[in-house]
């Protein structure tokens, strides 16, 4: 089974989990923070980077660690950020979707679909 990614979260995934802006916001900034498959960084990090208050960002990681997108690693604790792993793609949609049935995903679905964006500004931070 593979684990969440932003690939999958972009080609579809916001959707299948059901996702808020701000979920899928905070969703993707720890996947951009993760490393070997251990993600963590400070809400107040996170609130500052994706411009949203401190609550939003905590509302959105409850809500990713109920439905499974987010899997506690190691508690966080005075300085110290929380550390996550990343659930699996189809438990985390059975979990939303109970009773959904699901297929897997083909590539000749997204044949045609894809854009290319530049995104040098954005890591330069322009």
């Amino acid at each position: 089974m593979a684990r969440i990614t932003s690939r999958w979260l972009l080609r579809g995934g916001i959707g299948q989990l059901g996702l808020s802006k701000t979920e899928a916001l905070v969703l993707l900034a720890l996947l951009d923070h993760a490393d070997k498959g251990v993600a963590w960084c400070p809400q107040t990090h996170l609130s500052r980077d994706l411009r949203v208050s401190r609550s939003q960002v905590n509302e959105a990681q409850a809500r990713l660690r109920e439905i499974g997108a987010l899997v506690e690693h190691e508690p966080g604790r005075q300085g110290r950020a929380t550390r996550y792993r990343f659930g699996e793609v189809a438990s985390t949609v059975q979990h939303v979707r109970s009773g959904d049935r699901l297929e897997g995903a083909n590539m000749s679905d997204y044949q045609g679909n894809f854009n290319v964006v530049d995104m040098s500004s954005y890591r330069a931070g322009g």
